[in-house]
């Protein structure tokens, strides 16, 4: 919503702060638009007795330019800078620290039953979840950022939950927040197999399974 007020501004700010400059500082190249015309061209000046005369098309011409270019920059940010509601995150295998795809049958030798960083969904970093109940891995898998601002969090062997190195944010085995500042429990995505054996990682579907609401991430 913030980005979208922004971009709904960015137009008329831009209009603003052309006008302004030329008010007061004079054209974008540091010469005012009276004196610009004088200086490269001697025949221009005035003869004695006449006043020189200002040639408005440059200037109109500039804040056309400048307008045109708000404009355009508004319409890019609109469709680029953000997400359509439509738009389905592609799903992904699962690397590791080294680029590689991550295999469940080495993951759990070399995870040792504790939760481990992959790389994920739009190339972020998630962590996958050792099983319970004998299975291998766990059905979901943790973005690894804090929502507080986007650190990566840490797992405590000892405490059995993550930890933010930044700001002290805590959250449970589930991602679910156990001590601020963070405002949200960290975001979810599906973990599934291929049939060769790779952990594949997707988006998350339905509603947030650890307090029933939609997903904030969403």
């Amino acid at each position: 919503m913030v980005r979208s007020r922004v971009i709904a501004v960015l137009p008329s700010l831009c209009v603003a702060i052309t006008l302004l400059h030329e008010k007061h500082v004079g054209c974008w190249c540091g010469t005012r638009p009276n004196t610009m015309k004088a200086r490269w061209n001697l025949s221009s000046a005035p003869r004695q007795g006449e006043q020189m005369r200002r040639d408005p098309l440059p200037r109109l011409q500039r804040r056309s330019e400048i307008v045109a270019s708000a404009l355009l920059a508004s319409v890019l940010l609109w469709f680029h800078g953000e997400k359509p509601a439509s738009a389905k995150v592609k799903s992904v295998v699962a690397q590791d620290k080294l680029f590689q795809e991550v295999l469940i049958s080495k993951w759990t030798k070399t995870s040792k039953g504790q939760p481990d960083l992959v790389l994920g969904l739009r190339g972020e970093v998630y962590v996958l979840l050792p099983g319970q109940d004998g299975g291998p891995v766990r059905n979901y898998a943790l973005k690894a950022e804090c929502t507080h601002l986007g650190c990566l969090v840490n797992w405590d062997v000892r405490g059995k939950k993550f930890v933010c190195p930044c700001h002290g944010s805590q959250y449970d085995a589930q991602g679910s927040v156990l001590k601020g500042p963070a405002p949200h429990s960290l975001a979810l995505a599906q973990v599934g197999l291929t049939d060769d054996g790779k952990v594949k990682l997707s988006a998350w579907e339905g509603e947030d399974f650890r307090d029933g609401s939609n997903p904030w991430w969403a």
